[in-house]
C-alpha cells in the first residue's frame, strides 16, 4: 500500500485533520504498456464567427496534429507531456487512451493494461450525484482501497471532506474540492497506468504536495499533462515536448532539464549567427616598449587552448545533432542518457578551459601584453 498523510490544525485549538491519500500497487499488465504506430490526427479548427450548427467548409477546416507519430511506453515509465495551450496535450492523451480515434496509425495496448485517467474536464463525476453517492456505487457504506475496505464516510474525510460536502451534489462544489473527489474515485480503483491531465489545476499546496508523495512511490506507470514545473521535476523522468506544428521531441529528465536543454541550443544557435556576421575591425592599441612577463605556462595557454575549445565545441555540437534525432529515447533510451552524459563532461570542460584563457589573457593585459595575431 502507498500511503500519504499531512496534519493540518486549527488556528488556536487542539483539533486536528489529517489529509490521507493512498492507492495499492501496480499488479498486472506486462512490459509493454502501449506503443503508438505511425500515428496522424488532426483536430478540427472552428473559424471566427462561425456558429456551431454551420455546416459550412468553416467548420471543417482541421489542422494536423501528428503526422507519422511512434512512440513505445514500458512498465515504469513516467513521462510528462509539455507544450503551449491549445497545442493538443489532451487530445494526444485521448489518443494514447483509444478514446479518441487517429486519422490513420494505431495505438497496440500491452496485455493486462488498467488505466486510471484524471481527465481536467472532470467527465468521470455525474455533477447531479454527491461524492457519497459517487464513491458508494451500488449502495453499499463500503469501498475497496488498497485491498482493505473503508467506510465511505471515513474515505471522504481523507480527502478532506466534511459531512456536509458529502451529500451536496458535485455542481455545487469548488474546481479543487471536484479534483479531490476526482483522485478519492481513481484511487480507490485497481489500475496500473496513472493518466493525469492538469492535475494540479485548483489544488490547495498540501494536496499538491500529498499527490506528489503517492505519485513518486508509485511503482505502475505514470503519464502526467501539465505546466507546473517543479510538479513535473519531482514525479517524471522523460518529456514529450511539442515543439512546432506536428513536432513532438522526447528528453530526458525533468521539465527543468528540458528547459536548460532548450535555452543551450537556443544560445548556440545564436552564436552561429553572429559568428556569419561581418566582425568590426577594433582600432590598434599604441604599441608599448613594457617588457612582457607572462609565464611559459601562460603564454601556452594562450597559444593552445582556443584550439582545445574548438574542439570541445564542436564534440558538443556533435552530441546535441545526435540527440535531436527522432524517436531516440524511445528506441535506444541507454544511447540517449549516455550523449547527455557525454554532453555535460564536455560543457564541464568548456567552461573550465574558458576560465583558464580567460585568467590568462587577464594576466597579459595587466602587464601590457598579449597573443599577437
Amino acid at each position: 500500500m502507498l500511503a500519504c498523510g499531512a496534519e493540518r490544525a486549527k488556528a488556536g485549538g487542539l483539533v486536528q485533520r489529517t489529509m490521507r491519500m493512498e492507492t495499492g500497487p501496480a499488479d498486472g499488465g506486462g512490459q509493454l504498456v502501449l506503443e503508438a504506430i505511425d500515428l496522424c490526427a488532426s483536430v478540427p479548427i472552428t473559424q471566427h464567427g462561425a456558429k456551431e450548427d454551420d455546416t459550412s467548409t468553416a467548420l471543417e477546416q482541421r489542422r494536423q496534429l501528428l503526422q507519422h507519430f511512434n512512440l513505445l511506453v514500458r512498465r515504469t515509465d513516467r513521462i510528462g507531456i509539455v507544450g503551449p495551450n491549445g497545442v493538443g496535450k489532451s487530445t494526444l492523451v485521448r489518443l494514447l487512451l483509444d478514446i479518441t480515434k487517429p486519422d490513420s496509425g494505431r495505438v497496440r495496448q500491452g496485455f493486462g493494461l488498467i488505466p486510471a485517467y484524471f481527465d481536467q474536464r472532470r467527465e468521470a463525476l455525474d455533477r447531479d450525484q454527491s461524492p457519497w453517492t459517487i464513491l458508494s456505487e451500488g449502495g453499499s457504506d463500503m469501498i475497496e482501497v488498497a485491498g482493505q475496505s473503508k467506510h465511505v464516510t471515513s474515505y471522504l474525510r481523507d480527502f478532506m471532506f466534511d459531512d456536509v460536502k458529502m451529500t451536496q451534489r458535485v455542481s455545487t462544489l469548488s474546481g479543487g474540492e471536484q479534483n479531490r473527489l476526482l483522485l478519492a474515485k481513481l484511487f480507490a480503483q485497481t489500475h496500473n497506468f496513472l493518466v493525469l491531465d492538469e492535475p494540479t489545476n485548483d489544488l490547495d499546496i498540501e494536496t499538491l504536495e500529498l499527490l506528489q508523495e503517492v505519485i513518486a512511490d508509485y511503482d505502475g506507470t505514470v503519464l502526467i499533462v501539465s505546466h507546473d514545473r517543479d510538479f513535473l521535476d519531482r514525479t517524471v523522468t522523460g518529456i514529450l515536448a511539442f515543439e512546432g506544428e506536428v513536432k513532438i521531441v522526447a528528453h530526458a529528465g525533468g521539465y527543468s532539464d528540458y528547459l536548460a536543454r532548450k535555452k543551450a541550443a537556443k544560445a548556440r544557435q545564436n552564436d552561429k549567427s553572429d559568428s556569419k556576421k561581418p566582425k568590426k575591425s577594433a582600432p590598434k592599441k599604441p604599441k608599448t616598449n613594457r617588457p612582457s612577463r607572462l609565464s611559459f605556462r601562460d603564454k601556452h595557454r594562450l597559444d593552445t587552448l582556443p584550439d582545445e575549445i574548438a574542439t570541445i565545441d564542436a564534440e558538443i555540437a556533435a552530441i546535441e545533432t545526435k540527440l535531436t534525432v527522432p524517436d531516440l529515447f524511445q528506441n535506444d533510451p541507454d544511447l540517449f542518457n549516455q550523449l547527455c552524459r557525454h554532453a555535460c563532461r564536455a560543457k564541464g570542460q568548456q567552461g573550465s578551459k574558458g576560465n583558464g584563457m580567460a585568467g590568462s589573457g587577464r594576466k597579459g593585459r595587466s602587464l601590457g601584453t598579449g597573443r599577437q595575431s
